[in-house]
């Protein structure tokens, strides 16, 4: 939260005043999100592990590294880079992008399994108060009733529509389509009860599908472990539908990413 000023011509803020929200990658705490003048935000990003690949539909987003650890490295599209404290990267829209000290995936593209730490300034430059187009959902392979009670979910909280696909054809023509902002999988296919992990893995070795933010739907966590060693963000059982850290996950991506 921006601190009262008498003064219309600065604003201040103390970072240890503001709450960690959770982003794709990590924890971020995002300042002057309340100044209505100012064209964009202000984050200090601690990026977690397990940062998910992701893309910004209408953001410039500009990296400022605080500190690293060892071989630290950052993903951009297909490319590796090396970073270090002080270094500053600018990111455009759509470029896939993932910050991590160690690279560790036999496929860049495809997934980067970072370990430890990178701690960032990010300063976004974007036009706050302008709306996009609704964030596109992909629902794959839950039954009627199940894919009803998650697009309402998503729908009721986000500007999202969510579209129900049945298997990996329909889910890729999609995909082809462009615009696709989240996709989440049923453990089980509907359509034929096949493994919905197998979408993950499908999408992971596509270098044009593999920014795209997926999810596991699953109430079992041996299942959701399995998932994110494919690659995918962390997702939410049908019975957790209600509950806050579902709605933040999902926020992580809705709210973040296609920023």
């Amino acid at each position: 939260m921006t601190m009262p000023s008498h003064n219309p011509g600065f604003e201040i803020v103390d970072f240890a005043n503001i709450d960690g929200q959770p982003c794709p990658c990590g924890t971020a705490r995002r300042a002057f999100t309340d100044v209505e003048d100012f064209p964009g935000t202000v984050h200090v990003t601690s990026i977690a592990a397990d940062a998910a690949v992701h893309y910004h539909r209408r953001l410039t987003e500009t990296y400022y590294f605080l500190q690293c650890e060892p071989d630290a490295k950052m993903q951009l599209d297909d490319q590796l880079i090396d970073v270090h404290a002080g270094m500053c990267i600018l990111i455009r829209p759509g470029v896939r992008h993932r910050g991590g000290p160690h690279a560790g995936a036999d496929r860049v593209s495809a997934q980067v399994r970072p370990h430890g730490r990178v701690v960032r300034l990010s300063a976004t430059i974007a036009a706050k108060g302008t709306h996009d187009m609704p964030k596109r959902v992909l629902d794959v392979g839950n039954c009627v009733p199940d894919h009803q009670a998650i697009r309402a979910t998503i729908e009721r909280q986000f500007d999202a529509h969510v579209e129900r696909k049945h298997s990996w054809d329909d889910t890729l023509k999609a995909l082809r389509e462009g615009g696709v902002d989240l996709v989440l999988v049923n453990r089980k296919l509907d359509c034929d009860y096949s493994d919905g992990i197998e979408i993950i893995h499908r999408m992971q070795a596509d270098g044009e599908l593999a920014g795209i933010p997926v999810m596991l739907v699953s109430n079992l966590a041996e299942h959701q472990q399995t998932a994110i060693a494919a690659g995918a963000a962390p997702g939410f059982g049908k019975a957790e539908l209600a509950a806050e850290t579902t709605r933040q996950r999902l926020a992580a991506v809705l709210e973040e990413s296609a920023l």
